[in-house]
């Protein structure tokens, strides 16, 4: 049996935004080193929150031609000393790396560029407490919900 995944009810990505929780709920939470941005994502409700994932996306948006761009960087995950909760620290952004196709002037175009994170940009669905992310200034920060489709029989 497999299980297939697919964005099925967010299929875009969003920034995120400053937080709009209540003083409390980010009080364990440090605050931003200098050069650094927290960034808060409170999480809907849902009825089977293992069923979702949270993709954490980290990058810039710049002038790109038809090359393939990404970014090198890393995500860590830390807990709150004394209080169980976890964040998530973005290294700064290193790159970008670009294949080196020739690309007709025309195709320039102003998009975003992600760092690769691999299975850690993956984190579990918890909306019970905020998504506490800290990422340097000149990064943006962006996400996307996943959630898994039915099991189906493998051919």
């Amino acid at each position: 049996m497999s299980v297939r995944l697919f964005a099925a009810l967010l299929p875009v990505t969003f920034a995120l935004a400053q937080p709009a929780l209540a003083d409390d709920a980010l009080k364990p939470f440090p605050e931003a080193a200098p050069g650094m941005v927290r960034h808060v994502l409170k999480l809907a409700e849902v009825a089977d929150p293992d069923a979702f994932r949270v993709e954490i996306l980290a990058g810039r948006t710049v002038e790109a031609d038809c090359n393939l761009k990404r970014y090198g960087a890393t995500i860590t995950m830390q807990d709150v000393p004394g209080w169980g909760y976890t964040y998530y620290t973005v290294s700064p952004l290193q790159g970008p790396a670009s294949t080196m196709m020739a690309c007709p002037p025309e195709h320039r175009e102003r998009r975003f560029v992600a760092a690769r994170f691999g299975d850690n940009a993956l984190l579990r669905y918890n909306p019970r407490l905020p998504l506490v992310i800290y990422a340097p200034a000149d990064v943006e920060v962006k996400y996307r919900v996943w959630q898994a489709g039915a099991l189906q029989d493998a051919p």
